[in-house]
């Protein structure tokens, strides 16, 4: 029989099953095997060692690449060798990307190349990005993606969920800027892509780039959102400060007693009180001198009889 069972082109393969009939398989024991590259040097070797012949000999190993497999019958003085059948598995049959029966199964390998092992699917330079798996098949698990699915998507994706391969958040950026999320929004802006503008009574136009709440809120405003003013007879920075108790007030109570931003008094100053806030008690100057004056009335017409003054101390 010729000395060599296949000539390949550097395919890579494994495992080999080697079969013979019943009535002569004892012919087979102890018979060698190796395969070699396209220059004849060997890359594995096999020899049987079992003490009966067996029907079938499954040869197994880690895949590698060859040209060739040889099989020798053991030596002097039985030297025929009978094959009924020989199986070799390898990837040389399948289009790069595919596998298995027909070829019909795909697989993600990492390399130019893309080639994985025909029987299972296993990939020699490991995955592409975003898949895992013994034959590469599976997508990395929502919240990875990459090589290996080692990267884990922003923490500002929505809902935690980006594309297994890119890492593009795909649901869009909670509090920063798409396509990764990695960078956050523009000072005045917050949610989804950064699209909505913060409150307009946030201090320094700044809010939370998640919820759109203000860490502190301009004089006068108060709430998580600064949307509403401040309580009756308050005003100020965080509403800390008391109208004057010197403000008028509406018995009506329409109106509020004090502007809630600079506490001014909206209806003015109690008797005696001024200023813009009617805390500065009104000014009353003593009489220096008295005025006189005596007017006589004669026939209709008036007349002046004396005015003069006199002073005061």
């Amino acid at each position: 029989m010729p000395r060599s069972l296949k000539q390949m082109n550097s395919t890579s393969f494994f495992p080999m099953c080697i079969g013979n009939e019943r009535c002569c398989h004892q012919r087979l024991q102890g018979f060698s095997l190796q395969t070699v590259s396209s220059d004849n040097s060997t890359v594995f070797s096999f020899r049987d060692t079992e003490p009966e012949p067996q029907l079938v000999y499954t040869v197994t190993g880690s895949p590698h690449k060859a040209g060739a497999v040889w099989i020798q019958p053991r030596s002097a003085p039985r030297r025929i060798l009978t094959l009924c059948e020989v199986q070799v598995f390898g990837d040389s049959l399948c289009a790069a990307g595919y596998y298995g029966l027909d070829c019909q199964q795909h697989c993600n390998c990492a390399g130019p190349a893309s080639t994985c092992f025909i029987a299972t699917g296993s990939c020699m330079d490991g995955c592409r990005p975003g898949y895992q798996g013994e034959d590469c098949s599976q997508a990395c698990r929502p919240g990875r993606w990459g090589k290996d699915c080692a990267q884990i998507c922003s923490s500002a994706c929505a809902e935690q969920s980006c594309d297994h391969v890119t890492g593009v958040c795909d649901r869009g950026c909670v509090g920063a800027l798409p396509p990764l999320c990695a960078t956050e929004c523009e000072q005045g802006y917050y949610g989804t892509n950064c699209t909505l503008e913060c409150p307009p009574h946030c201090k320094d136009g700044a809010c939370n780039m998640s919820s759109g709440s203000c860490p502190h809120c301009e004089p006068g405003y108060t709430g998580d959102f600064c949307t509403q003013v401040c309580p009756d007879k308050m005003f100020g920075p965080a509403c800390l400060h008391r109208c004057s108790d010197h403000c008028q007030t509406d018995t009506l109570g329409r109106l509020e007693v004090c502007h809630h931003v600079t506490g001014t008094c909206i209806l003015g100053c109690h008797d005696g009180y001024e200023g813009f806030n009617c805390t500065k008690a009104t000014e009353t100057h003593p009489l220096t001198s008295v005025f006189i004056g005596v007017s006589v009335s004669v026939g209709g017409s008036v007349s002046t009889v004396f005015n003069t003054s006199w002073p005061i101390g």
